[in-house]
């Protein structure tokens, strides 16, 4: 921008970078999504067709403002292209389809995508989410099991893979993927929460204790938090993690519904009051 100050497609990176600064918990939210929104419409000022810059304002109107509507006219213009860019796709299946619930969409569009850029570690992590969101938990660890003979270090495989595993039964495989994502990422507490989830349904008190400790101080408002107390049946404690989740807009929240460990508590009045909140249909 230094050199051109009216060149679109940089303005649309821009607004990736601050939104992926919020997603990988770096910024709050209240400092990133002025900036994104920002950078995003003057680049659409520029270029009405700005797929980038419709993509991000997509999945920005998805986890900031929980506005369906605005997100689908973004998707759909993004895609509306005559060559669509597979990340378009990825986030469409993402940020859209999977909080609308509309799984076997999702995978489609995951699949598409890889046909374009089957070597795209993040439309594998999106295919796998979007997977274990249809209930195909053999399936998604099969296509993460994939995925990492592209890659063995992407740490959100390893993480995606054990949330299936977990949710499947496979609690001592789970415990395996989960700490090597772990060991791969130790700042990502994602998979931290999720070990810990996974050590209380192994039996293994020790070693869940010791995570949670680890955890409560700086992490324990978010979906993960709130998974290991679902998982733990703390439920005051897993309200007050999604509440907080909620104040922060936690990237993760809105796919709540595809976490079996939530599905007991479906009939909570906080549950049904959290969903209304997002716009979400249960």
């Amino acid at each position: 921008l230094a050199i051109d100050p009216n060149y679109a497609p940089a303005y649309s990176g821009l607004a990736l970078y601050y939104y992926v600064q919020w997603v990988l918990d770096i910024r709050p939210v209240g400092e990133i999504e002025p900036l994104a929104k920002s950078a995003a419409e003057k680049a659409l000022a520029l270029d009405p067709s700005a797929g980038e810059a419709h993509s991000a304002l997509g999945s920005m109107a998805a986890a900031f403002d929980y506005d369906w509507k605005v997100s689908e006219l973004h998707y759909r213009r993004a895609l509306a292209a005559e060559t669509v860019q597979p990340r378009f796709r990825y986030s469409y299946a993402v940020h859209y389809l999977l909080p609308q619930r509309r799984a076997p969409e999702a995978i489609e569009q995951c699949r598409l995508a890889l046909e374009t850029d089957p070597l795209s570690m993040i439309i594998h992590w999106g295919m796998v989410l979007s997977m274990h969101a249809a209930k195909q938990y053999r399936e998604a660890i099969e296509c993460a099991e994939k995925a990492l003979e592209i890659d063995a270090n992407f740490h959100q495989i390893w993480f995606a893979m054990g949330l299936a595993q977990l949710t499947s039964g496979l609690t001592q495989k789970a415990i395996a993927s989960l700490n090597r994502a772990v060991e791969l990422a130790p700042w990502f507490y994602t998979s931290a929460w999720s070990l810990a989830a996974a050590y209380h349904q192994a039996g293994d008190r020790e070693h869940c204790e010791e995570w949670v400790r680890k955890l409560e101080g700086s992490h324990g408002h978010s979906v993960w938090a709130a998974l290991y107390y679902a998982a733990a049946g703390e439920v005051d404690a897993m309200f007050e993690a999604l509440d907080g989740a909620y104040r922060q807009r936690h990237y993760f929240l809105v796919h709540i519904q595809d976490l079996p460990f939530f599905d007991r508590y479906r009939s909570d009045p906080r549950f049904a009051d959290l969903l209304r909140r997002m716009n979400l249909q249960p």
